[in-house]
Formats: C-alpha cells, sequence, structure tokens
C-alpha cells in the first residue's frame, strides 16, 4: 500500500488512501498526540499498541515484573497471557515495570503510556506479557476520526509517573 508522508512545525502526517495516521508534538512535551483519519467509518479494525516498559531483557524473564495500571485497576503481567476487556472508565493506561525504575540506576530506559477517547472505541483489550505488553483497540465502526495520547517518560521515576496519569483531568467531547 502506497503512502504520501508529509512533515511540517505541527505534525507528521502519513497519508495511504483511504486513512491518514497524524502525529503532532509539542516542543519539550512527554506527550505524543496521535490522530487516526479514515475517508468512510472503518468496520473491524484494530489497532494494536505494544510497549515493552522499563527494559527489553528478552532472555531473562525472570528479571521482569511488568504492571499495567488503568484509571480504575492494576494489572499484573503473565507468561502466556490472555486478553483482559477493559471497561470504558478504564481509558487511560500506565506500562511499567516493578523491578526497573527508570527514575534509578541501570539499564532501565523508560516507562510509557496511552489514553484514548472511550466514546470513539467499541472495546479494548489489554494483552498482558511479561516481555511485550498489548493494548488492543477496536475502533467504533460509528465515526471516522479517532484521537490517541501517547506518553514516553525515559529516566523518570514510575512512582511520579503513574502519579501524573492518576491525576489527569479530561473531558472528553
Amino acid at each position: 500500500m502506497p503512502v504520501k508522508f508529509t512533515t511540517n512545525d505541527d505534525n507528521i502526517v502519513f497519508d495511504f488512501k483511504n486513512m491518514k495516521i497524524i502525529f503532532k508534538a509539542r516542543e519539550n512535551d512527554d506527550k505524543l498526540g496521535m490522530n487516526v483519519v479514515f475517508s468512510k467509518a472503518p468496520q473491524n479494525v484494530k489497532i494494536q499498541f505494544t510497549c515493552y516498559p522499563g527494559n527489553m531483557f528478552r532472555n531473562n524473564p525472570e528479571k521482569r515484573a511488568r504492571l499495567t495500571h488503568t484509571a480504575k485497576r492494576q494489572i499484573p503481567s503473565k507468561d502466556k497471557a490472555r486478553p483482559i476487556k477493559l471497561a470504558k472508565d478504564e481509558y487511560w493506561l500506565y506500562y511499567m515495570d516493578a523491578k526497573f525504575d527508570p527514575g534509578e540506576k541501570g539499564d532501565y530506559f523508560s516507562t510509557c503510556a496511552l489514553l484514548y477517547n472511550p466514546a470513539e472505541v467499541a472495546s479494548v483489550e489489554l494483552i498482558p506479557g511479561t516481555y511485550a505488553v498489548l493494548t488492543d483497540v477496536f475502533l467504533s465502526p460509528k465515526i471516522k476520526d479517532y484521537s490517541f495520547v501517547l506518553w514516553e517518560f525515559p529516566g523518570r521515576k514510575s512512582a511520579k509517573c503513574l502519579g501524573v496519569m492518576k491525576n489527569l483531568l479530561i473531558k472528553f467531547k
């Protein structure tokens, strides 16, 4: 599928024939806005977000203790994880590793977070693996424009970053 790629001071756009993915960032900000815009409302579309919080020790699973916090609960990661359906009020996720805090010394890079508008999705599932943590966002077939916010927290203490997420004041349109 051919793609047209454009950039300007405000955003980066990947323009496919029937869909655009637009990334927007502000200078010195830890957030990245992401809009996915279809020419017509999509049917049966899933966007999968993948993260490796803390580090990527692939061959040492005993070194990892992935956790995902939502607006309502904490979900530990498991080998051979099965999808966990998230409720509508779990519209943000903070991905971390309890053993590897990027705010401490060591080979630990970052934690990350995702926010979506619950009115724009049909459902969301978390697959909390012990290496990669996946989030499957199934888009609502009733609209054409979807908004996401992605955070990266390099070198910052996990507890402070979780506090940022818990203190968000969000009003969806």
